[in-house]
């Protein structure tokens, strides 16, 4: 009988063990809902699936202008991810979104352009003054290049949950894209 009472002793310690680790079911569902809440413009309730620092702007606070929410619920209607890989509190996922860098240079060589035609000094501030609209339409173009990359998303166990870590790795591969579109149209609106 000792043997039958040891074997279920370590069987339910190993049970009770196993469930700190965390299941990488928990750990893809954060992920999950973290994208598809951005997906669908809930940046505020994705917000709360982060451990934040207090000093980065987050989607939630840039998109209360009107222009900027705009842009960013374009940009991610051309989004899409796919967790690749659950290795203990990482995960490796595939993003698809606009490429920010060539969408940029179209948008500068469209400016460039149009300040070079007729008076130069005009054309530079008439070419600016759409800049909104130059990158709403570049990014409802089909014809803006697509990247897919893999980006690595840190988890912490807060409070028993898991929580998406905001490093500089997620704050590179996920938020400075779309920060960049937005700052471009903001230091080009001056």
């Amino acid at each position: 009988m000792n043997i039958k009472k040891s074997l279920i002793f370590i069987m339910v310690l190993m049970l009770t063990m196993s469930g700190c680790t965390g299941s990488s079911t928990a750990k893809k569902t954060v992920v999950e809902d973290f994208f598809d809440l951005i997906i669908q413009g809930n940046y505020y309730e994705a917000e709360k699936l982060l451990v934040n620092d207090d000093d980065f702007e987050t989607l939630g606070q840039v998109n209360e202008d009107i222009q900027k929410k705009e842009i960013t619920k374009l940009y991610f209607s051309k989004f899409s991810y796919e967790i690749k890989k659950v290795d203990k509190s990482l995960l490796l996922v595939e993003i698809t979104a606009i490429d920010e860098t060539k969408l940029l240079e179209k948008i500068l060589d469209d400016i460039t352009l149009a300040g070079f035609s007729g008076n130069i000094l005009t054309g530079f501030q008439d070419a600016t003054k759409d800049t909104f609209k130059r990158i709403t339409d570049g990014i409802k173009n089909d014809s803006v290049p697509i990247q897919r990359k893999t980006i690595v998303v840190s988890l912490k166990e807060v409070d028993g949950n898991y929580r998406i870590d905001l490093d500089e790795d997620f704050k590179r591969g996920f938020f400075e894209p779309i920060l960049k579109v937005l700052d471009i149209n903001e230091m080009l609106m001056r």
